[in-house]
């Protein structure tokens, strides 16, 4: 897995030796098996789509949501994407009280969604609802902070790199790294 799979895999073998567990429910299929890679448990399911139709849909996504969140003991949530999963996790602060820490994916650069008037009050409720925010790079933190002023509560946490994969890269010479992914 790669992308926030792999972000949210180290992040919990980062976490491990200091107490913390962490659990991931994912409405991505690859999240079927009940364990990511390093025993990290994990559910998949929808996550409720923001905006009032389907009501009773998204009341039954959140109660698989928290039902999880119950099972595992979780005491803060960590939601990675603003807008539905972020939205997911301030339903679930709302039903339960749980806290929750929001990390920006791209999610709030400039796209279609966001020229709404209602999508992007969306996001200000969200937003400010959070009792933190990380952003992977300034251009992200710039984005969240022209919907609201949340520099009190955002950090600047890019994206880590395990050093090991450098050291296989310089044996095998040269001084040139093609980077392929998305520009957002």
């Amino acid at each position: 897995n790669y992308g926030v799979a792999e972000v949210l895999r180290e992040l919990a073998a980062a976490l491990r030796p200091l107490g913390v567990n962490v659990s991931v429910y994912s409405s991505d299929p690859s999240a079927d098996g009940g364990e990511l890679p390093g025993g990290v448990p994990c559910a998949h399911g929808p996550l409720p789509p923001p905006g009032a139709w389907m009501i009773r849909s998204n009341d039954l996504a959140l109660q698989r949501i928290q039902r999880f969140a119950d099972e595992q003991g979780v005491e803060l949530i960590h939601a990675h994407g603003i807008y539905r999963p972020g939205h997911a996790a301030r339903l679930l602060k709302r039903r339960t009280g749980l806290p929750y820490v929001l990390t920006s994916h791209g999610d709030l650069l400039d796209n279609d969604r966001l020229r709404r008037r209602l999508v992007r009050r969306r996001y200000r409720t969200i937003l400010r609802d959070a009792e933190a925010i990380t952003h992977l790079s300034s251009l992200m933190a710039d984005a969240a902070h022209r919907l609201l002023d949340v520099r009190e509560k955002g950090t600047l946490i890019p994206n880590g790199l395990d050093q090991s994969w450098w050291e296989a890269a310089e044996r095998v010479g040269g001084g040139y790294v093609l980077a392929i992914g998305r520009l957002v």
